[in-house]
């Protein structure tokens, strides 16, 4: 039965951890190509019986394989996210409407002040 467990790690220890279980499944990869090479048609019930046993290693795989792309989906969106909240340039359009924000803060402000 499989699992899913649950960490918590820095945002800059993200890749570090996506590459951590890339560089397991690779290692089963390896193993796997191994198992596959050696396969003996000429037995048929050892035959089903590793290639299943390869096809079940094999989703295990492709399920770390998702999760190195979804933590890494995760870094790239959390990363965007910080880079546009903590001072990355702004587009044109975006700057624009930033500066008619001022300005009607400003306006406010001193309609405020007046009365």
């Amino acid at each position: 039965m499989r699992i899913t467990i649950q960490q918590t790690v820095d945002l800059g220890e993200l890749p570090l951890k996506a590459d951590q279980i890339l560089k397991e499944h690779a290692a089963q990869l390896s193993t796997i190509l191994n198992i596959l090479e050696t396969l003996d048609c000429t037995n048929p019930e050892k035959f089903v019986e590793q290639l299943d046993f390869v096809r079940r290693k094999m989703f295990i795989v492709d399920s770390g394989l998702e999760e190195c792309s979804m933590l890494m989906n995760g870094y790239i969106t959390a990363t965007t996210q910080n880079d546009e909240i903590h001072g990355a340039p702004l587009n044109e359009d975006a700057q624009h409407t930033m500066t008619e924000v001022v300005e009607k803060l400003s306006d406010l402000k001193e309609k405020l002040n007046e009365q």
